[in-house]
């Protein structure tokens, strides 16, 4: 029996011990794979990241050579922020009028002012870029390029394309803005064919632009650019005049009498700002006996969109395939 109990004894030692070496083993193995998986999954810098220089050079619109941070974090965009929304860009800080404009787009967009724009609020800010026009006088330039690298682009451009690549190439960013391109040029063509059956051959349009006590048109530019290029309205008659003078012109001042000379067979009406004066020029017209005469109104062609008409930025102009086709599928 002594000997029986013994081997028993022995045996259960034996036992224990394999299975305690087993444990220690899976427990091993476990950690070992655990730490790989952390390592696999930790982050690594991207090599072009890594060797990407801190400042890219560009020369702006003045013929000035600039060093643009390659990622800037705080951009400032006095201007041009639809074509940065386009790149996928979101400016860090903007005017009144751009995020009165762009809307849920520009969401935590903070303002710094208007035209002219508070310098102060700038300077406070601390941007690490600022992008501006050539619009405002030489004054605000020259307050800005003070607090932080500031690049200028000229305003007027017959290429509706420019200010987009010249942001792209900036920043780095000639990949998103020929995407871009791209994709909007299919949207013009899926657009233009919704819309065939409602825009004849040869049928005219015409964008009514109503500012303050004013109204205008403007030439093969901003809503002109999706109207006479994009989506193939013929230009009135009347209109031609101005068009083989500048076809790029920006305003044109129009009456009451000299909109019923145009009389467009598709009238889009644009209220350039929000304010009670251009409300109240807008409900004038929209009253008037002159424009119940138009063949527009007739036809029952005559359709209201927002203030992005009159601009000419990326974001813009696939705003107005959108608007063009829904006030078509009304």
């Amino acid at each position: 029996m002594n000997r029986v109990y013994r081997s028993t004894i022995w045996s259960l030692i034996l036992l224990i011990v394999l299975v305690a070496a087993g444990c220690s083993n899976s427990n091993t193995n476990t950690t070992a794979n655990n730490a790989a998986a952390t390592e696999s999954a930790a982050p690594t810098a991207t090599p072009a990241a890594a060797d990407e220089p801190a400042t890219r050079a560009y020369k702006d619109a003045t013929g000035k050579e600039l060093q643009i941070p390659s990622q800037p974090q705080k951009i400032a965009a006095i201007n041009y922020v639809g074509d940065l929304l386009a790149l996928g860009v979101k400016p860090a800080y903007t005017t009144n009028y751009n995020l009165t404009t762009y809307g849920d787009l520009l969401a935590g967009v903070e303002t710094v002012g208007d035209r002219p724009v508070n310098v102060e609020s700038v300077t406070a800010a601390a941007p690490d870029l600022i992008i501006t026009d050539d619009t405002g006088d030489e004054t605000e330039y020259n307050q800005l390029a003070k607090i932080a690298t500031t690049a200028k682009l000229a305003f007027w451009s017959p290429d509706p394309y420019e200010h987009l690549n010249s942001l792209a190439a900036m920043l780095g960013k000639e990949q998103e803005a020929a995407s871009w391109i791209s994709t909007y040029e299919a949207k013009v063509k899926s657009v233009k064919d919704e819309i065939s059956n409602n825009v004849q051959p040869g049928e005219t349009g015409l964008l009514l632009i109503v500012s303050g006590q004013d109204m205008g048109v403007s030439g093969v530019r901003n809503g002109g650019f999706t109207l006479y290029r994009q989506l193939g309205f013929a230009p009135p008659a009347k209109l031609q005049p101005l068009l083989d003078k500048d076809e790029n012109f920006g305003w044109e001042t129009v009456t009451l009498e000299g909109l019923a000379d145009i009389n467009p067979d598709h009238l889009f009406v644009e209220m350039d700002d929000t304010s009670e004066v251009t409300k109240q020029t807008f409900d004038n017209l929209m009253g008037s006996e002159v424009l119940k005469g138009l063949n527009a109104f007739k036809n029952n062609h005559v359709y209201t969109v927002t203030n992005q008409w009159g601009l000419g930025d990326a974001t813009s102009l696939d705003a107005q395939l959108d608007e063009a086709l829904a006030q078509f599928k009304k």
